[in-house]
């Protein structure tokens, strides 16, 4: 979905398989990383909500490889999946990174780290650990 105000540009990242709008769901918090290789490759992450009501949320992702003209969404990282605060990185030789928090049963956090080779192929093996310290240096 693209929207135009005056000079500005806007398309949206968590859209359908025909690049438009998914009527109901909802999402938040992204984090964006390029490909220090190719600017036209970049990873997204976001909170992803199956509709406007709920609180339950997971790990939404897209990603482009036209520079952001049109973004694809395959989907969660892992259906039924709690997961919050999303971040996304992209090392030197190119390979995108997702960490969140994720939540068990009994509402324990736990830091997820999503390796990524290529910009279109699924985020693989989370690598968890429990948050007993700080998670904003996982990569």
């Amino acid at each position: 979905m693209i929207s135009q105000f005056d000079a500005f540009t806007s398309f949206q990242v968590n859209v359908d398989a025909n690049h438009q709008n998914i009527l109901g769901d909802a999402a938040n918090e992204c984090s964006i990383s390029v490909d220090p290789t190719d600017g036209n490759k970049k990873t997204i992450g976001w909170r992803q909500f199956d509709n406007v009501t709920s609180n339950f949320r997971q790990g939404g992702w897209g990603y482009t490889t036209d520079g952001g003209l049109t973004w694809t969404f395959p989907g969660v990282l892992e259906n039924g999946v709690f997961r919050s605060d999303p971040v996304t990185n992209s090392d030197e030789v190119g390979d995108f990174f997702y960490l969140s928090l994720q939540s068990n049963v009994n509402l324990s956090f736990f830091c997820c780290s999503h390796p990524q080779i290529d910009s279109s192929v699924a985020f693989v093996g989370c690598r968890c650990r429990r948050r007993t310290r700080d998670c904003t240096q996982p990569f």
